[in-house]
């Protein structure tokens, strides 16, 4: 006989484990989202296009002044960026493609990775301009 699933949750005299979001201003996506867009923001100020950032800037130029949304803008951003560390041809489109856009989606719903984001682009859009 199975045991009963009811027997493995909290009672009311237990606390069920605090979860911590990852999106805390302490978390380690947090600060690797973060490093990731400095050095990036670096790269660009400096005029550095040979580590990778072509791709971004493909993106800047082809959708130049439309505004930062999940959709296409944000997707083809973090396609662009995967595709710079990660072998595109390692994965089934169909998981690549539900892949980018759970990513984007997430980043869009945590208000400081989407603050930082909407800087890198407008930083995209500028120098993609020049």
């Amino acid at each position: 006989m199975l045991p009963d699933p009811a027997a493995f949750e909290p009672g009311p005299a237990q606390e069920a484990e605090a979860v911590v979001p990852s999106d805390t201003p302490d978390s380690p996506d947090r600060h690797l989202l973060d490093a990731v867009i400095d050095k990036t923001s670096e790269l660009l100020a400096a005029g550095d296009t040979e580590h990778g950032l072509e791709a971004l800037l493909a993106v800047a130029g082809s959708y130049a002044g439309q505004p930062l949304a999940v959709d296409p803008v944000g997707v083809a951003l973090v396609r662009a960026s995967l595709a710079a560390v990660l072998q595109r041809d390692a994965f089934q489109d169909e998981l690549w493609d539900t892949m980018t856009v759970r990513i984007t989606a997430t980043l869009f719903d945590d208000p400081h990775s989407l603050k930082r984001l909407t800087q890198l682009w407008r930083r995209l859009q500028e120098t993609a301009a020049r």
